[in-house]
């Protein structure tokens, strides 16, 4: 690396150490925000008061949600055999593209290109409904200790057919070496 060089690769790692510090202590934040949601308290609830009142209309129904965590391995199709609501969840696979080594040497390589991956998901589902589903998909990547590292979502839907989406998102390099597991998150509704 020439001298010329230096300090703009001091300051994309100052400009990397500051936005990675910023996400850590967002997560925390956004997590919190998420405990809250109307599911957990709706199971303790119903545990509590068998005579509880049916969710609100704006919620889907609980069996319009479908959610598991698989190990993340580009490549490797994993079965899901689940549902949400009509539709049928039946595999998903992850591709990355772009992703070429790691490590501090990777970082300080020939341009920004080189810094990211492109992380390619495939959810496929069916249906036999005659009526149009709507569905939103989430997929949070997950390091060793169940920490969210990345986010991507998308949304579709589906009629009597079945489907395999795909979607893309764009991550840095190294944050592809630290994703262990992926949660996938589907809700239907009609």
């Amino acid at each position: 690396m020439t001298r010329e060089r230096w300090p703009l690769a001091l300051a994309l790692v100052l400009f990397m150490l500051l936005t990675s510090g910023a996400v850590i202590a967002q997560e925390p934040e956004s997590s919190q925000e998420a405990e809250p949601a109307a599911e957990p308290e709706t199971a303790a609830e119903a545990e509590a008061a068998p005579e509880a009142e049916a969710a609100p209309e704006a919620e889907p129904a609980p069996g319009n949600n479908f959610e598991t965590t698989v190990d993340f391995s580009p490549l490797n199709g994993v079965s899901l055999e689940g549902s949400a609501g009509q539709i049928d969840i039946k595999r998903v696979e992850f591709e990355v593209a772009g992703a070429k080594g790691g490590g501090i040497k990777g970082a300080f390589s020939s341009g920004d290109a080189d810094m990211d991956a492109i992380i390619t998901t495939r959810l496929s589902c069916a249906t036999k409904a005659a009526t149009k589903w709507k569905i939103d998909m989430l997929v949070e990547f997950l390091d060793a200790d169940g920490k969210v590292i990345d986010r991507v979502t998308n949304s579709d839907s589906l009629k009597n057919n079945e489907k395999t989406f795909n979607f893309k998102h764009t991550t840095l390099r190294w944050a592809v070496d630290h994703i262990a597991k992926a949660r996938i998150t589907v809700q239907a509704t009609e």
